[in-house]
């Protein structure tokens, strides 16, 4: 079917980069090739004519950029598309977390186990994992004023125990080259590190191949934050939530999603603190 080429890459296997090819590289590739063929032509004369000479060079396109701008954001109709579509996917609860706490993905990534309770239905966000050609895998831990306590819905809480449940099997197979010690949530079949860019270059194509919009993975993220706000939730609460080290940056970033009388208050608390 067309969700075939759609596929995550196989356990181990490191996702292939996408990047689009400057302008500037393609040129200078034309300038070493003409070069080249001129040398064959004018003094090794085994070519008649150079066929570089009238090559017109390609534009390159611009590299896929779903945040530029403005933010975007999922439909409520295209959010029950998107997780109805994933659920048969490896990353269904990897998204459905991602829409209803707003963690980056670098720090869904770098979630253990114990930074969960069940009891008190909360989640500590304390760490992310970062990679790097040079430095390979690297958990970060955040500084004590940076971490966050999320609360935590049934939903979300049900989304872990389904993870567990898919776990389980795998730790029993591999015993002990299952890797315990790492403790993660989000992680490959052996318990290791997921690749951050795996996720990424595997949504954007996935969101098109079902129909909605072709957005970014961090664009659950936005999604999450503008519908709170947009359903009158406070935005200090939806700035805490979501790891903003100020209010300021909420507000400019998610404005427009902000219902207007609640939009005309704050920019009134403006003008009285400002006034002399």
């Amino acid at each position: 079917g067309h969700l075939d080429n759609l596929k995550p890459p196989e356990e181990g296997e490191e996702p292939k980069e996408k990047r689009s090819i400057g302008n500037d590289t393609v040129a200078h590739h034309h300038r070493f090739i003409r070069r080249v063929l001129n040398h064959a032509v004018f003094e090794d004369e085994i070519l008649e004519r150079n066929v570089a000479a009238r090559i017109k060079l390609p534009e390159a396109k611009p590299e896929f950029d779903p945040d530029e701008d403005t933010i975007k954001v999922f439909t409520s109709e295209e959010i029950a598309t998107l997780e109805e579509k994933a659920s048969a996917t490896p990353y269904a609860q990897l998204i459905a977390v991602a829409l209803r706490t707003g963690m980056r993905r670098e720090e869904l990534l770098g979630l253990r186990w114990d930074a969960v309770n069940f009891k008190d239905k909360t989640k500590l966000v304390k760490q992310a994992l970062n990679y790097t050609k040079e430095k390979g895998y690297e958990i970060k831990q955040k500084k004590k004023k940076k971490r966050r306590l999320i609360e935590a819905t049934d939903e979300i809480l049900n989304a872990f125990r389904a993870i567990a449940r898919k776990q389980g099997p795998h730790r029993l197979r591999l015993g002990d080259n299952y890797r315990k010690d790492l403790n993660l949530m989000f992680c490959r079949e052996d318990g290791f590190y997921s690749h951050p860019d795996t996720i990424s270059s595997w949504f954007p194509d996935f969101c098109k191949a079902i129909d909605i919009t072709r957005l970014s993975f961090h664009c659950l993220r936005h999604t999450h934050a503008s519908h709170l706000l947009a359903a009158g939730e406070d935005l200090g609460f939806v700035s805490k939530r979501l790891g903003h080290s100020s209010l300021q940056i909420t507000y400019q970033t998610y404005t427009h999603f902000i219902p207007l009388e609640k939009r005309e208050a704050l920019q009134e608390l403006e003008k009285r603190f400002k006034k002399k």
